[in-house]
């Protein structure tokens, strides 16, 4: 397009007159976006309108039918999204591990404590907010029927509410093309819930009938309402919404979210959302690659910045859950919902940890290589035969924890001395993704006497020391780290945190700009190392945030 081809003047009319009646907020820096489907829409108009200025003065005519349906023919225009079956892999993940297995647990126990009898049906409520054509809802509805084994028992409600009369057509329809399935883990399940018809594919109707459609204007929709069944929300999917709204619209959007959710209720938003500070009435806890919020009741009254700094910091992990078989692996992931029972004698330690936060990677692959430090990769020189630490390292990757112990410690002996501190690290990473700090801080220690200037222990360490309350251990575990390895963003935006958990404001604030320093110098789309596929963007745009507030 070349220059803009409506005036300023008509771009404010619209854009205006769009906000009015929808919420939607097209600043300047989405004019085009604005231009580009009001034209669109216009090409289409009814004859009575010849130019934009009568088309203008046709939509502000909301109160007859005819206005009414062409507005809403606009909006379409303005919101046709872009999605696809699992979209954001970091999310689902999270979902799949962690949220929705404490969400079942707690949904089942719940049934049965209502009347003692262990066949109650358990009732899970959630709510797509912004569904587009529907991959998002059914998406949910899928993974449900991967968690829950006796799911036809369950009394499950799916509620996907859009704008967009068009997207919704679709949404119930349930016929994809292929490039609805451009994610592995949609890929993986496309078989077993979808039949082709013609070029495209039809959903199971057993996943078609857990979820319900309905148009709603987030703006304008009452809600929480037991009206349009908006009440009670277990979890709430609201992503990539809010980037069409205006500050004070999205903080009334996600304090009403607040209202419709139960307690411990759970709201997923897109990467591109607004500041952590919309949210501070949420818990966030942080998951490999995104950031979830969850409700509480005892809402955080502490200064702003003290209580985003809470929330953030490795959070306790979620309690996994069994499913009738495991999901398909995903690049980039802690592993789908596989379930171990080791069948061989507990091993000669204890075990320990899952962490959360950004402090160590749950795909646990080795650190980046740096001048004076030896990779976490052994050489092909120092491989086994059996090559047990490359095998603990998938297992891990699949979520095999407790297999990935065991294939460690009975490998043990057979790891030279210098390879025997890289077991030891590995081992402390599998000991933290279960949550059992004293033995991951253990295995730390022994790595660290027999290889002192291996970062990722003093890095385990350190989000050992944060989960045990020691936070000035942790923060000069941190600072190791970054002697050994400046080359890590994540170190020193945990190091930030922990400043700020201590209210060392000045502190934190000069790590944030070293960090902003570092990742000015990277290519926006390079990913973070230990990240879980975090970008270098991504991550800049938050410390700015953080600087900002």
């Amino acid at each position: 397009m070349k220059a803009h081809q409506i005036g300023y003047g008509d771009y404010l009319r619209f854009r205006d007159l769009v906000l009015r009646h929808s919420g939607l907020h097209f600043p300047e820096k989405k004019r085009d976006d604005l231009e580009i489907g009001l034209l669109r829409a216009f090409q289409d108009a009814p004859q009575t309108v010849p130019d934009l200025a009568a088309y203008y003065h046709f939509l502000a005519q909301a109160a007859t039918l005819e206005a009414r349906h062409e507005m809403d023919r606009v909006i379409n225009l303005l919101t046709i999204g872009e999605t696809h079956f699992f979209r954001d892999s970091a999310q689902f993940d999270a979902l799949a591990n962690h949220v929705l297995p404490a969400l079942i647990e707690r949904k089942r126990a719940a049934a049965i404590a209502l009347d003692g009898n262990p066949l109650s049906t358990p009732q899970l409520r959630i709510w797509s907010a912004g569904c587009a054509t529907g991959e998002e809802a059914y998406s949910l509805a899928i993974l449900l029927r991967e968690l829950i084994p006796d799911i036809d028992h369950w009394r499950i409600s799916i509620l996907a509410t859009d704008i967009n009369h068009d997207s919704l057509v679709r949404a119930r329809d349930a016929l994809y093309s292929d490039w609805s399935f451009r994610e592995s883990r949609a890929l993986a399940l496309k078989e077993l819930y979808f039949t082709p018809e013609g070029r495209r594919n039809r959903l199971d109707e057993r996943v078609r009938n857990m979820v319900t459609f309905s148009r709603m204007n987030l703006k304008e929709g009452a809600f929480p309402s037991i009206d349009n069944d908006t009440t009670a929300m277990d979890l709430i999917m609201c992503r990539n919404v809010t980037i069409y709204f205006d500050a004070d619209s999205t903080q009334n959007l996600i304090n009403r979210f607040y209202d419709v959710l139960v307690d411990k209720g759970w709201l997923i938003v897109g990467h591109s959302e607004p500041s952590l500070m919309t949210y501070r009435d949420y818990q966030a806890h942080t998951f490999p690659g995104t950031l979830l919020y969850q409700k509480l009741q005892q809402s955080n009254q502490q200064p702003l910045r003290k209580d985003l700094l809470d929330n953030l910091v490795f959070n306790k992990p979620l309690p996994r859950a069994v499913t009738r078989r495991p999901l398909p692996p995903v690049a980039n992931t802690t592993g789908i919902l596989s379930f171990y029972r080791p069948k061989t004698k507990s091993p000669t330690k204890p075990l320990p940890p899952r962490r959360t936060g950004f402090l160590v990677s749950t795909d646990l692959k080795p650190p980046r290589r740096t001048g004076l430090l030896p990779s976490l990769e052994m050489s092909s020189s120092q491989k086994l035969d059996d090559d047990p630490y490359r095998a603990a390292r998938k297992q891990l990757s699949l979520g095999q924890i407790n297999q990935a112990i065991i294939t460690l410690q009975g490998a043990m002996d057979d790891f030279s001395t210098s390879q025997r501190p890289y077991a030891y690290c590995l081992l402390a990473r599998a000991y933290a993704d279960q949550g059992r700090w004293e033995q991951a801080r253990d295995w730390c220690q022994n790595a660290i006497e027999q290889n002192s200037l291996l970062p990722e222990s003093y890095a385990i360490l350190a989000m050992v020391n944060e989960n045990q309350g020691m936070l000035d251990q942790a923060i000069t575990n941190l600072k190791k780290v970054i002697y050994l390895d400046r080359d890590r963003p994540l170190t020193h935006f945990s190091l930030a945190m922990l400043y700020q958990k201590k209210n060392q404001i000045d502190e934190s604030r000069r790590v944030l700009k070293n960090i902003e320093k570092i990742l000015r110098t990277w290519p926006p789309d390079k990913i973070i190392p230990d990240s879980g596929g975090t970008s270098a963007k991504r991550l800049l745009d938050s410390v700015r945030q953080l600087l900002n507030s």
